[in-house]
This record gives C-alpha cells, sequence and structure tokens, in this order.
C-alpha cells in the first residue's frame, strides 16, 4: 500500500528531504571542526572524539560506527531536521 501510495513521486521527495538533512548535518559537524565526508548517499560518517561518542550513548542517542570507527549517522524519514538539531545541542554540550 506504501509503494503504490508513494510511487514513484512520494519516495523521490523522501530522498530528497532525507539527503537534504544528511548535507545539513556533514555541513554542521564541519562547522564544528568535526571531519567528515560529503553525503552521497543519506549518510554521514564523523570522525568523532570516543569520548563524544560515549557521552551521547550516555544521553540515549542510538548511534553507531562505520567498520573503521567513525560516527554513522543514516538519515532516514523518521529523523527529522528538529530530531538533528538536538542531536547537535546534546553534540555541543557533551563535547570537550
Amino acid at each position: 500500500a506504501a509503494m503504490e501510495a508513494l510511487w514513484p513521486d512520494g519516495y523521490r521527495a523522501s530522498y530528497r528531504e532525507q539527503l537534504d538533512n544528511a548535507d545539513f548535518l556533514a555541513h554542521e559537524f564541519s562547522a564544528r571542526g568535526i571531519e567528515t565526508v560529503d553525503p552521497d548517499l543519506p549518510l554521514v560518517a564523523a570522525a568523532l572524539a570516543p569520548s563524544a561518542f560515549e557521552a551521547l550513548r550516555e544521553e540515549r542517542w542510538r548511534i553507531s560506527r562505520t567498520a573503521s570507527g567513525e560516527l554513522r549517522i543514516v538519515c532516514m524519514p523518521h529523523v527529522s531536521r528538529s530530531s538533528l538539531e538536538s542531536f547537535l545541542a546534546d553534540l555541543d554540550r557533551v563535547r570537550p
């Protein structure tokens, strides 16, 4: 039912929104001096200090790492701009 309701324009719009959120997050990380890779997909990988990563987990953020250890955030439809802004506010608070 979702496929019939959204295909193809709804999926395209959702993908664009997710990619915009990934671009926003990557830009915000860069503005904070956190090394990141420009996203080609709605996925952001960033070099975040282990202490900041653990502090965010203690704040109950469900974050994960890439195989090589970078912070990995996948911008899916349920990841809103406001949730990313909340995440960044917590990051600013816990980051040394």
